[in-house]
């Protein structure tokens, strides 16, 4: 799982998402973006970047919980021995 904020000094969290879900030894791993922006098109550009989830700040505590549990089951893909 890889928890993102969206904007970061010199790159943004959305252009880290879209990289991410490029890769593909990558693209299976949620990814959570953190914003302070309450507006609409803030969730929908996390989601167009490939986000997994999408939280604004401030949050609560179990509010993560509850999403980052929600994730649980998901496993990175096994890399086969060789």
């Amino acid at each position: 799982m890889v928890l993102l904020d969206a904007w970061m000094p010199g790159i943004s969290g959305y252009d880290v998402c879209r990289a991410l879900k490029r890769n593909s030894h990558k693209r299976d791993r949620p990814v959570i973006i953190f914003t302070a922006a309450t507006q609409k098109i803030d969730e929908e550009r996390a989601r167009e970047s490939g986000a997994d989830g999408f939280v604004t700040k401030p949050f609560r505590r179990e509010q993560i919980i509850e999403l980052i549990e929600s994730f649980r089951d998901v496993r990175a893909p096994t890399v086969p021995e060789p």
